[in-house]
């Protein structure tokens, strides 16, 4: 009975050696990752889940702090991959800090005028996260999944400006952003900007006055240009030297 159980644990061993080796290896590839320039990929995924969060929790305090902490983790990762200046990453830690700090503020007071401090910090970081992350992939020689993924993640971060700003606009205004009035929550803020940046325009939700309906279509102008230039051209451009197509 002895041998028969022994026999029996017998598979198992080699296995567990095996399973730590793949989760090692997992987190030296996230690591290595980390630490390179061009992690688009890790990006695009990371924003995936932000849009995830954003769409799936109310407006409350708790999911305020976890939707702002995720998002600034994501910029940081844009800044840090992009290769921007030291002192560009710097000005951006601290401004990650002021925001995650206020944001705890707001979820122990539920202060409406931190909340509009939070969401102003998060818009000036995502304004300029594209700006970075663009004008990185427009420099590289070679046209590489990173590079289409780059211009995605550029994309990506256009919707959640938006819809940030819209968020920031109905906090602090005294009119609800969009109407119907009771479609002015986060989620609902991210549905219009992402249907707005791929004219899609259902029509069920939109901006209730005129500076909103500026914001909407500065965004869906945005969107299509950036669509049919940068993410076209470089889908074209795929696999290719960059100054060899030019030239030519």
């Amino acid at each position: 009975m002895a041998d028969e159980r022994d026999g029996a644990d017998q598979p198992d061993e080699p296995r567990s050696p095996r399973a730590r080796d793949q989760v090692g290896a997992g987190a030296r590839a996230v690591h290595a990752m980390l630490r390179t320039a061009d992690s688009y990929g890790l990006l695009l995924t990371l924003l995936l889940i932000d849009y995830v969060i954003f769409a799936s929790t109310q407006g409350t305090q708790t999911s305020v702090v976890v939707r702002i902490s995720l998002l600034v983790l994501t910029l940081l990762l844009a800044l840090h991959t992009s290769r921007v200046h030291a002192r560009v990453v710097r000005i951006a830690w601290w401004s990650a800090g002021v925001a995650v700090a206020a944001t705890l503020a707001y979820a122990i007071s539920g202060d409406t005028v931190t909340l509009s401090i939070v969401l102003v910090i998060a818009v000036l970081l995502l304004l300029g996260t594209p700006v970075v992350i663009v004008r990185r992939v427009l420099g590289h020689d070679i046209v590489t999944t990173e590079t289409v993924l780059g211009a995605l993640c550029a994309y990506l971060l256009i919707g959640l400006l938006f819809a940030s700003l819209f968020i920031a606009v109905n906090a602090i205004g005294t009119v609800p952003f969009a109407t119907p009035a009771s479609q002015n929550k986060a989620p609902d803020l991210l549905y219009l900007s992402f249907v707005t940046l791929t004219t899609v325009g259902f029509g069920d939700v939109v901006a209730a006055h005129d500076f909103g309906r500026t914001l909407v279509v500065l965004e869906a102008l945005i969107g299509q240009i950036f669509l049919v230039t940068l993410v076209a051209r470089l889908v074209s451009m795929f696999g290719n030297a960059r100054r060899a197509s030019d030239s030519g």
